[in-house]
């Protein structure tokens, strides 16, 4: 069975109201350590690293993952945990552009977190498959 560790530190600046506080670039993968998640030896002792991505912006998720995949051995396994709601998502459009990306990057697999606490979103509630936007969402190849 795989192993996955959260490194969750990439979050924090997000975990609130979604928008970066202080200096944000790369924040995760330099404060892990000072958060209690030693990278290089959950990469040893694991299949891989799950990383929080709770920013608004395509370009800021980009830098996180990037500064991940340095601290990584290109091997490691990366899943990245999404929130499809607002203060991340504003629309079925901004979800797909981000699932998109997370697939163009490579990253292994998406998780979608705190779903349950969403409120009800055009598009992107929890309701029945047929939901507006879901096709879009589903049609890029990497879901």
């Amino acid at each position: 069975m795989p192993v996955l560790v959260m490194e969750w530190s990439g979050g924090l600046r997000g975990a609130g109201m979604g928008m970066p506080v202080g200096d944000h670039v790369d924040r995760g993968s330099r404060s892990s350590m000072q958060d209690g998640v030693d990278l290089e030896s959950v990469r040893a002792v694991s299949d891989g690293v799950g990383v929080l991505g709770y920013v608004r912006e395509v370009e800021a998720l980009r830098r996180d993952l990037q500064a991940y995949r340095a601290a990584l051995a290109s091997e490691t396994q990366l899943s990245v945990a999404v929130r499809p709601m607002p203060p991340d998502c504003e629309s079925p459009a901004e979800l797909a552009d981000k699932i998109a990306f997370l697939g163009d990057f490579g990253a292994d697999w998406v998780e979608f977190y705190h779903t349950v606490h969403a409120p009800p979103q055009p598009g992107l509630d929890r309701g029945s498959a047929q939901r507006p936007g879901a096709e879009e969402i589903r049609s890029h190849e990497n879901l």
